[in-house]
Parts: C-alpha cells; sequence; structure tokens
C-alpha cells in the first residue's frame, strides 16, 4: 500500500526513475551485444583465409 501511494504522489519523480532505467538497460545491451559480436569475430579470425568462410 504505501508503494501505490508513493507512486500516486510521485508520479513525475517515479517516471524520471523509469526512463533512467530503461536507458541504461539499453545501453548495457548494446554493450553486450557489441562485446559478444567482438569475441565471436575474434574467435574465428583466424579461419578466414582457409575456405571455410
Amino acid at each position: 500500500m504505501k508503494l501505490i501511494k508513493f507512486i500516486k504522489e510521485n508520479k513525475v519523480f517515479v517516471s524520471i526513475i523509469f526512463s533512467v532505467l530503461s536507458l541504461v538497460m539499453s545501453a548495457g545491451y548494446i554493450v553486450y551485444k557489441l562485446a559478444n559480436e567482438r569475441a565471436y569475430r575474434e574467435k574465428w579470425k583466424d579461419y578466414n583465409d582457409c575456405g571455410l568462410s
């Protein structure tokens, strides 16, 4: 009940918190995907010249 009351009284604050949280999560996802792609390319870069790709 206290949480619902807090949300109703502080709608602007809560919306800012959710916006910042979603921006941070999106940036984290992008960094994760870039790191994953880099590791994948690093793993397979030696096989580019052997005819498998």
